[in-house]
């Protein structure tokens, strides 16, 4: 899978990272700030340097570089210091600690990057103009100063924004929308965002399966194109249209598992029988 640099960003203001210890998260705490594991469900990884450790309630990301993945299942939420608000992270999903910092006048500044996966963060209204949260994906760029909203990205590097409350403008390559409330958008790789239409957290899909071969099946359909797809636990590409056309093997399987989950989060699991 390749992964191309462009980036999310969202102003609000906190400072993150993963800690081993109760110094360490002190030092990073009078640096910038951290973000809090406070829930995890199923198994999760944490990465600094190339050491990888599971992940546990309570544990700190505070420093740059460090990663946190979800598995299959797993779902997790970090909570910002200061009460600056909640990220949601979903399963098989991946993101690095880019840089955190406070400004002159007292600020906060993180800098995320997803990687891989889907986040949905709820950030208060910043008091202090210098705070920003930013959230990295390959393709685009999101500022915020206090809203809801969800974001997804697929394994091509296509992104998907939808807005809750508040108001998240995407950027990429020197162009913006405004996302407001009650809108979508999503951003091809190397393409500017899309023009924002109404929001609808629907995770419907339609689908039609045909053998191409004894042991080959193909699924082809189509769901809202601002969706994300699993197919049998593994994360799957829909075009600009939200449009899907896979071919795989499909051994002594009697049903293939396909999930459709929306970028706030909303899924819906489809058991498609196989003869």
């Amino acid at each position: 899978m390749k992964s191309r640099r462009s980036f999310l960003s969202l102003c609000s203001g906190s400072a993150i990272l993963l800690g081993s210890s109760q110094s360490a998260w002190g030092q990073a705490i009078r640096r910038g700030g951290w973000l809090e594991l406070s829930s995890l469900k199923g198994q999760a990884i944490y990465q600094r340097d190339r050491i990888r450790q599971k992940a546990w309630t309570g544990m700190r990301l505070h420093r740059v570089g460090e990663i946190f993945e979800t598995g299959k299942g797993a779902a997790a939420t970090f909570k910002l210091d200061q009460g600056l608000g909640t990220i949601q992270v979903f399963e098989q999903t991946r993101f690095r600690v880019k840089a955190l910092h406070k400004t002159l006048t007292g600020g906060r500044v993180t800098l995320l990057t997803v990687l891989q996966g889907q986040i949905k963060l709820k950030v208060r209204p910043m008091s202090n103009p210098s705070s920003r949260l930013e959230v990295f994906t390959p393709v685009g760029m999101n500022g915020v100063r206090g809203t809801e909203f969800g974001v997804s990205v697929q394994p091509s590097g296509k992104a998907s924004v939808a807005t809750l409350s508040g108001q998240v403008n995407t950027t990429a390559m020197g162009q913006t929308q405004e996302i407001a409330k009650g809108l979508q958008t999503l951003t091809m790789p190397n393409e500017s965002p899309l023009p924002p239409s109404p929001l609808q957290d629907n995770p419907d899909a339609f689908v039609i399966r045909s053998k191409v071969e004894d042991s080959t099946l193909r699924l082809v359909g189509t769901t809202d194109a601002v969706n994300s797809m699993q197919l049998n636990g593994e994360p799957q590409d829909t075009d600009r249209e939200g449009k899907f056309d896979i071919s795989f093997p499909v051994g002594d399987a009697a049903f293939v598992d396909l999930r459709i989950i929306t970028p706030l989060g909303k899924q819906r699991d489809y058991k498609l029988p196989l003869r």
